[in-house]
C-alpha cells in the first residue's frame, strides 16, 4: 500500500484483495456440513446430484 501511495497504482492492492477474498468469505460464511460432504464426495470422484450448465444454457443434473 505504501507503493500505491507513491505512484497511485492500485493494481498491487487489488491483487492482494483478490487473493484473500475467498479466505475472508469462508471465515465469514463457513461451509455447512452438507457443503463439506458434497466437496468430499466430489473429491472422491462421486459427482451424482450435481448440476452443470448444458450447451443450450439450461441446468442439467450430472
Amino acid at each position: 500500500m505504501a507503493e500505491a501511495d507513491d505512484d497511485f497504482d492500485l493494481a498491487r492492492v487489488v491483487a492482494v484483495l483478490t487473493k484473500w477474498w475467498g479466505r475472508a468469505h469462508l471465515r465469514m460464511q463457513p461451509p455447512t456440513a452438507d457443503e463439506r460432504a458434497a466437496v468430499a464426495r466430489v473429491a472422491a470422484g462421486d459427482d451424482t446430484g450435481l448440476h452443470t450448465r448444458a450447451s443450450a444454457g439450461h441446468w442439467v443434473e450430472l
